[in-house]
């Protein structure tokens, strides 16, 4: 887990609003709902490099399905900072553990078990 708060500044952020598709009526017709984040993220000094190398140079992230350009600003903003701070993390590496002896034994002794179960099947002979 990595310690980092997003912190950037304010040139880094791009915000555009705009009108938004779909259903609305007029109301979609009259109001810039739509917000769209731009973040450039060369100008975050403090960045670990782990983000970079999963997003890129710039992060771009849409809202439009509130009526208010306001809750779509919040869900925007919650959006960007959630994708960044699951970037950050590191993952976890996987232990190679070692199968323990005794069910190495229980699987051997389970498959000739099997084995003798299958040899019985077959066709019968001498009814030829």
């Amino acid at each position: 887990m990595v310690d980092w708060q997003p912190n950037w500044p304010d040139s880094a952020l791009t915000i555009r609003t705009s009108r938004s598709s779909g259903a609305g009526g007029q109301h979609v017709n009259r109001t810039d709902s739509r917000v769209e984040y731009v973040l450039d993220l060369t100008q975050i000094p403090d960045l670990p490099p782990r983000v970079r190398e999963q997003l890129g140079d710039t992060v771009r992230v849409v809202s439009q399905s509130h009526r208010s350009q306001l809750q779509n600003r919040r869900e925007a903003l919650e959006r960007l900072l959630a994708l960044l701070a699951a970037a950050a993390v590191e993952p976890t590496q996987r232990v190679d553990t070692a199968v323990p002896k005794a069910q190495k034994r229980r699987r051997l002794a389970d498959k000739v078990r099997r084995a003798a179960v299958k040899s019985q099947r077959g066709r019968v002979r001498g009814d030829e």
